[in-house]
């Protein structure tokens, strides 16, 4: 256990903390990874925030961490992407009213996962409309939460970083009466 805690220290929680981050741009970071995360965009999640990094680090000078954006896409994983974009089918549903039957979902469900026909899912942008658009009740609060806890943890990082250079530049100074003996 402890070799386990070690490389997860050394690898991970030490190239984190040392990031420059600041309040605003891990607010940003969570913010986009989140968002785009919750989207039911799946395939040009990633895409899409490297695309939103190069222009908000090129053209509007607010670069975020894209590693970790990418990183936080994955909250729609193959395990997790089931049951997620069925609540999102379902709230797509609640909102417009819709009235696709059960079998019809099935069938597509069928046709993507089993017999990887892609020209059915092509067909069916209904249903796909519909559940992005239950999917954009979910990513907002998710991506506001992103980007609350990534302002808390950038802050949190500029104050551990604020209090090191302080201890750092007291070990450096010396008292007069020291340096004389």
């Amino acid at each position: 256990m402890r070799f386990f805690r070690r490389r997860l220290t050394r690898r991970v929680l030490r190239p984190l903390s040392r990031l420059r981050a600041t309040a605003d741009s891990a607010g940003l970071t969570g913010l986009i990874g989140l968002f785009f995360g919750a989207l039911a965009l799946v395939g040009l999640q990633l895409v899409i925030v490297a695309a939103l990094w190069v222009v908000f680090s090129k053209f509007l000078n607010r670069p975020f961490h894209i590693a970790i954006a990418l990183v936080l896409t994955g909250i729609t994983n193959p395990l997790t992407v089931t049951p997620i974009y069925t609540l999102y089918f379902v709230t797509g549903c609640t909102v417009t009213a819709c009235s696709v039957k059960e079998r019809a979902v099935e069938t597509l469900v069928d046709a993507v996962m089993f017999q990887a026909d892609f020209g059915v899912m092509l067909d069916s942008l209904n249903l796909l409309g519909i559940t992005l658009l239950g999917s954009v009740f979910y990513a907002v609060p998710i991506g506001v939460f992103g980007w609350f806890a990534g302002r808390q943890i950038g802050a949190r990082l500029e104050r551990r970083r604020a209090e090191r250079a302080r201890r750092a530049a007291k070990r450096s100074i010396k008292p007069i009466d020291a340096v004389a003996s």
